[in-house]
């Protein structure tokens, strides 16, 4: 392909690419998971599934902890669930909105009104999301619930009947 290119007349880019340069990156040469700084219940449950970040992990986590949107592209089972769900459960873990409401929650058992909302495109991918929700919430399930409403009605009744729109 090079000698095509050089036939035609194209110069082949030789400068460095810092999205494929940080995708060498070796798996041991990314930061832990504490070096995020996440809330010690998340890092509870983060250690009973991960050893160590993946590759994508390490470079979408710290950047939506810094409320930077993310685009990532990665093969299935490489993490992308995970370097997704565990900033928004540690901004609802770390944050003022939930101190409000946890403090109403103690008072009344009241406000229990949806904080985030993932949509994803296909049954399948909602069930992944949920049961990621779930297990990262594990040491923290009092606060934060995960609710697929595409498991059925039932569910989602029951969802409905917890939850308390103004």
């Amino acid at each position: 392909m090079r000698e095509a290119d050089e036939k035609r007349g194209k110069k082949r880019k030789t400068g460095k690419n810092p999205v494929h340069d940080k995708e060498k990156t070796s798996v041991d040469e990314v930061a832990s998971f504490a070096s995020f700084k996440l809330d010690p219940r998340l890092l509870k449950a983060v250690s009973n599934q991960f050893e160590k970040p993946t590759l994508v992990q390490a470079a979408a986590i710290p950047l939506a902890l810094n409320g930077r949107d993310i685009v990532a592209r990665a093969k299935t089972g490489s993490g992308k669930t995970a370097a997704y769900v565990l900033p928004i459960i540690n901004q609802i873990l770390t944050k003022s909105v939930l101190r409000s409401r946890f403090a109403a929650n103690m008072k009344n058992e009241g406000d229990k009104r949806p904080i985030a909302l993932v949509l994803v495109p296909t049954k399948e991918l909602a069930e992944q999301v949920t049961q990621v929700f779930n297990s990262m919430t594990t040491y923290c399930d009092k606060l934060v619930k995960a609710v697929n409403i595409t498991a059925g009605s039932e569910q989602v009744q029951k969802y409905l009947h917890l939850v308390r729109l103004p």
